[in-house]
């Protein structure tokens, strides 16, 4: 049986998921808008909602749990993150990012999203 396991592996190894993972989510801090397929999108919207849920504490150990969970120090992200998006949020619970559905890929009609940082 195949109990508690939801998350989504979207037909990848570990290693290149989290790959992917951690570079959409650096490319989204970055851009604050991203245009990806939808099950993409649904992938790295939890990480990085709890990625700037630690940022929001603001201590050094917060600091570098968020260098961590991005596998590495890139100092755009961490900048805009610790100097600009944790004021912002500062009030707020949770719901960092929303997923809009916009059309199909012309290639292969697979659904595509805009993912946006609030």
């Amino acid at each position: 049986m195949i109990h508690l396991r939801k998350k989504k592996k979207n037909s990848k190894k570990i290693s290149h998921r989290i790959s992917l993972i951690r570079n959409l989510v650096k490319l989204l801090i970055i851009h604050n808008e991203l245009k990806i397929s939808l099950s993409k999108a649904k992938i790295i919207k939890p990480f990085l909602d709890k990625c700037i849920t630690i940022a929001k504490k603001n201590n050094i150990c917060a600091r570098r749990n968020f260098i961590s969970k991005l596998g590495s120090f890139n100092n755009i992200c961490y900048n805009k993150v610790f100097n600009y998006l944790i004021y912002r949020y500062k009030n707020r619970n949770g719901g960092y990012s929303r997923i809009l559905k916009s059309g199909y890929r012309n290639g292969d009609c697979s659904p595509i999203s805009i993912i946006q940082i609030l």
